[in-house]
């Protein structure tokens, strides 16, 4: 797979992993999760009541998630156009660690407080106790989670791809073919570096 074609893919897998974590919060939101028999707050003002702790809590991580997809996404387009003609493989590379760091951190946070066992049985504990709508929303909420695996699975894939190619590249900047009188010899950069300081 050529370089820039795996910056192109891995970008096309980061917007389809953002549309499913944009799902999630759109579900998660305050807007959209069920409302108790109670039209007050508790301060006392009229309108929607405040979410119940563990909804504010998977709120807040999806929030995290989606920050975290959002600087890959910024990352991986400064990565695009550093592939391109004239290419800044360093440049690239750096953007590739920066992607790196922000999708391990939004592996690490969708594991251990969206998807996680614990977070679930809270939720659907917590539907149980409160009825009305909200065990149907909590049956929601994890089928829209469970939408976000494949897109997550697809996308580091994508950043492998993309390590592969560059490492590629690199490896071929730093290995040149230099002819001879009895054929071709492979030279590296340090034996290059040894000829020529023997040679002065």
């Amino acid at each position: 797979m050529a370089l820039e074609r795996a910056f192109q893919l891995l970008g096309e897998q980061l917007r389809v992993l953002k549309e499913a974590v944009d799902e999630l919060q759109l579900n998660v939101s305050g807007d959209y999760h069920p409302e108790s028999q109670s039209q007050q707050r508790i301060d006392g003002d009229s309108g929607r009541e405040q979410a119940p702790l563990p909804v504010q809590r998977l709120a807040d991580a999806v929030s995290e998630l989606e920050g975290a997809i959002e600087e890959a996404q910024h990352a991986a387009a400064g990565a695009e156009r550093a592939v391109r003609y004239p290419r800044r493989l360093l440049e690239t590379q750096l953007a590739l660690i920066v992607i790196q760091r922000c999708m391990n951190g939004a592996l690490k946070t969708f594991l251990e407080d969206v998807s996680a066992y614990e977070a679930m049985q809270t939720l659907i504990v917590m539907g149980r106790r409160k009825g009305g709508k909200w065990p149907e929303w909590v049956a929601l909420v994890k089928t829209v989670i469970e939408a976000c695996r494949a897109p997550l699975y697809e996308t580091f894939q994508a950043l492998f791809e993309c390590w592969q190619e560059l490492a590629d590249k690199l490896s071929a900047k730093a290995i040149s073919l230099q002819t001879t009188n009895i054929g071709q010899q492979i030279t590296t950069r340090e034996n290059q570096e040894k000829a020529a300081h023997e040679f002065t």
